[in-house]
């Protein structure tokens, strides 16, 4: 962060667009990886599942109020948590929605 913070503005201007673009050009790639790793799959006869429902709701009713537990534990961990609450909510996984960061009880969580 030191170092960041030593550049000058119109050097951490660049590497902001060149690393926003470096991570657009990663997912990107990745996403399109998957489906074509998806469909060789299915030709190959293999067959994509995704967790039961039954399985899902007992992780809803448990984990995110440990997940937080541990992310309020460490700015960078917290970081990490919110990253992978949005991939889990995301299209691609599904699994969770803003609704489900509750407690046990149904307390809303906060992040």
């Amino acid at each position: 962060m030191r170092v960041w913070k030593n550049l000058p503005a119109h050097q951490q201007n660049t590497l902001r667009v060149a690393i926003r673009d470096f991570s657009w050009s990663q997912y990107t790639a990745v996403q399109a990886a998957d489906n074509v790793a998806f469909e060789k799959f299915k030709k190959q006869g293999v067959e994509i599942i995704r967790l039961k429902e039954s399985d899902i709701e007992k992780f809803r009713k448990f984990a995110p109020e440990l997940w937080v537990k541990w992310a309020k534990k460490d700015r960078l961990a917290m970081k990490a948590f919110k990253s992978q609450w949005e991939f889990l909510k995301s299209t691609k996984v599904g699994y969770y929605q803003d609704k489900d960061l509750v407690d046990r009880n149904g307390k809303r969580l906060m992040i």
